[in-house]
């Protein structure tokens, strides 16, 4: 029976260490993941910026004609 409760022990340490192996993995992708999005945040802060800066298109103004020769 003791051989029994031991092999319990051991594999209920064997289960926690893989769980916390786990959630140590888990964290390291939720760190990397948050570090893309910051990453991406401060891209998309530069591309609005960039964008604020153009001006805006009109297309009424800045009508090009149709040229049918390009189909012949």
């Amino acid at each position: 029976m003791k051989s029994l409760i031991k092999l319990d022990k051991i594999q209920s340490g064997s289960y926690l260490t893989n769980e916390i192996v786990k959630l140590k993995n888990q964290l390291y992708a939720f760190e990397e993941r948050q570090e893309k999005a910051a990453k991406y945040l401060t891209e998309l802060e530069w591309l609005s910026n960039e964008l604020k800066d153009m001006p805006e298109f009109d297309p009424l103004k800045h009508l090009i004609a149709f040229r049918a020769d390009i189909f012949e």
